[in-house]
């Protein structure tokens, strides 16, 4: 349980702490108006991929969709710093790993929910939204 929350804190830590970097960067290279445009868009679909991950959730297994989501999510991160020289592909990957990050969110939480002992799962649960805020 541990683990999992470390995880989830991580994976929010690096999508959270990227959008402030990627709106200025985005500002310096195509205007900033364009660049809260781009974000906006990102983000929001985002939180319409985070309503599908619920729902997969449902029917498929939240290990399989976290532990997938995990590593096509780094993959993207990863290969941000590659390719940040490119615009174009900065802006993809951000989108994608926006994306996997969103689809694996319920199953992170889904997890930390279904493996907690139900006698301590409230004070799991808080300090898995403390280290997520």
């Amino acid at each position: 349980m541990r683990a999992r929350l470390a995880a989830n804190f991580l994976r929010k830590l690096s999508t959270q702490a990227l959008i402030p970097f990627m709106t200025i960067e985005l500002a310096m290279r195509i205007g900033a108006a364009w660049a809260g445009i781009l974000i906006l868009a990102i983000l929001g679909s985002g939180a319409i991929a985070n309503l599908w991950g619920g729902g997969l959730c449902d029917r498929i297994d939240a290990v399989s969709i976290l532990r997938r989501g995990e590593i096509a999510h780094a993959t993207s991160l990863l290969a941000m710093l590659v390719f940040c020289d490119s615009l174009t592909a900065l802006i993809a990957l951000y989108f994608l790993k926006n994306l996997f990050f969103s689809i694996s969110l319920p199953a992170g939480e889904l997890v930390v929910m279904l493996g907690s002992p139900s006698d301590q799962r409230k004070r799991i649960y808080a300090l898995n939204n403390i280290l997520n805020n």
